[in-house]
């Protein structure tokens, strides 16, 4: 009769099942494995950064502005014997006075502003007076009164470690922006640099002129201008012209979200090799959360791809966090992540986390 199983027979059985794994997943080795995991945390940090900020998004309340110039948001509840009734998510009902205070009431297309009647005049059965504007005028008038003003800006990155390994990388942006009678026009200049150990693995400058003219209150044509330069990766020249269409699914004062596509011509120069010019397929999007005055969240989003769908492509996705420290400071969390499949073997997929401090002028 066969013997029960030794411990010396399981342990050399496991060599067997690990032989069998390995088979099974060829080429799965935990070096893989690890970059796998790590290719994952960016993804991972933004869901928990929306997760985080998303609920932060202001409700759309009412604005109630006192006499003395203190603000309350809530909801007016009703109004009596000089007295504004609001529902407020924290406190509850809270009465405050009605005299000199005005409610401002805001949505997409409308904003309703409730004067209420001063203290000689009111009375229990007087209601207040509700002057109703269309707030595309407001927002239009705003536009003119600032279509001269250049609103520009430097923002520097700047890390450095010493230790097992010397490392430094340097990050420089300059952007500027300017506000038309019915569009904008964007600048976008950066480079970024960096060293390891002595040698340079970073050297990348990127360009981005974007003009923007709305044609009614939801579509606008986009036309944009790309520069990429990338020696390390052999791309010595990628220069692409956009020209498309695109459309505004949500604009309120909180979130603003397009979309749109078009066509592009494209000029690039790799290394040891002819210039090239070709058509492309361009797709393009962009959302902006304004959590306070202060705190704002943007993501872009950019394709080019062969209209073939061939394996000639180039992704780019920008997600920004900002604080507004002072009228002139700022501080930038930023990630960034590119593909671009006519760089060299290993070069293609580039994603960096920068956090850089700004000064607008």
């Amino acid at each position: 009769m066969p013997a029960r199983g030794s411990a010396s027979e399981g342990r050399a059985s496991a060599p067997a099942r690990l032989s069998v794994f390995r088979k099974k997943h060829k080429g799965f080795t935990p070096d893989r494995r690890l970059r796998l995991i790590m290719r994952q945390i960016p993804s991972l940090f933004l869901g928990a950064l929306f997760a985080c900020v998303l609920p932060l998004l202001p409700a759309q309340e009412d604005t109630i502005v006192l006499k003395n110039g203190d603000r309350v948001s809530g909801r007016v509840v009703r109004h009596e014997d000089g007295v504004l009734v609001v529902a407020t998510e924290l406190l509850g009902e809270i009465r405050v006075p009605a005299e000199g205070a005005s409610i401002v009431t805001t949505s997409r297309e409308y904003t309703a502003v409730v004067a209420t009647p001063s203290a000689e005049m009111d009375s229990p059965t007087r209601e207040p007076v509700v002057a109703v504007t269309d707030a595309r005028d407001e927002s239009r008038s705003a536009r003119e009164t600032s279509e001269d003003a250049w609103k520009r800006q430097v923002e520097l990155g700047l890390s450095a470690q010493d230790g097992a390994r010397d490392q430094t990388n340097l990050s420089l942006r300059l952007e500027a922006g300017r506000k038309l009678e019915a569009g904008s026009v964007n600048l976008q200049v950066s480079h970024q640099y960096g060293e390891s150990d002595g040698n340079l693995v970073t050297d990348t400058t990127n360009a981005r002129v974007t003009l923007t003219r709305d044609l009614n209150e939801s579509v606008f044509v986009r036309g944009a201008t790309r520069y990429d330069r990338n020696p390390l990766a052999g791309l010595e020249r990628d220069a692409e012209q956009t020209l498309g269409l695109g459309y505004t699914l949500v604009d309120r004062a909180s979130l603003n979200l397009s979309l749109g596509g078009g066509a592009a011509l494209r000029n690039r120069a790799r290394r040891s090799e002819a210039t090239e010019w070709d058509g492309l397929l361009d797709a393009f999007g962009r959302l902006k959360c304004s959590f306070t005055e202060r705190i704002s969240l943007s993501q872009d989003f950019s394709l080019t791809t062969a209209p073939d769908l061939r394996d000639d492509f180039k992704v780019k996705f920008e997600t920004a966090l900002v604080n507004q420290l002072t009228d002139v400071l700022r501080m930038t969390l930023r990630y960034e992540y590119e593909y671009n499949s006519a760089a060299e073997a290993g070069l293609a997929e580039r994603q960096r986390v920068v956090t850089g401090i700004g000064c607008m002028f």
